[in-house]
């Protein structure tokens, strides 16, 4: 499969099992599937999870499916889409609200891993 498109606009998730979401129009996403046998499996799994999947195009091995873009969480949720660096997600990650309480813990135990020589101070 082509790693690259002409299009410098299009953007392509690149999904477990070589699969693929992209743009299909101004609502919809898509979904390849490079085997017919995973794409009936992730269908069952998107059913049951409430994705609404209108079957567009299947070949001999290969099939594309169409989504609402507004299901595309759920939709990363079985696919698992590949993120490049450690601990990355797809999902949106809300910021913690600590209690003064542990903010001094979190601090004791950083001023110890520095004395310990475990973390070095950053540098601005």
């Amino acid at each position: 499969m082509q790693e690259k498109t002409t299009n410098e606009n299009d953007t392509y998730l690149k999904c477990k099992s070589n699969t693929h979401i992209y743009r299909y129009n101004d609502t919809m996403l898509a979904i390849q599937f490079n085997s017919n046998g995973y794409a009936n499996n992730r269908v069952k799994d998107f059913k049951s999870r409430g994705v609404e999947l209108q079957k567009f195009v299947q070949g001999d091995n290969e099939s594309v499916y169409l989504f609402y873009e507004k299901d595309l969480s759920k939709v990363a949720d079985i696919l698992k889409p590949r993120v490049k660096g450690a601990n990355k997600s797809h999902k949106i990650i809300k910021k913690k609200e600590l209690s003064e309480e542990q903010r001094q813990k979190l601090r004791d135990r950083m001023i110890m891993m520095r004395k310990k020589g475990l973390l070095e101070k950053k540098q601005k």
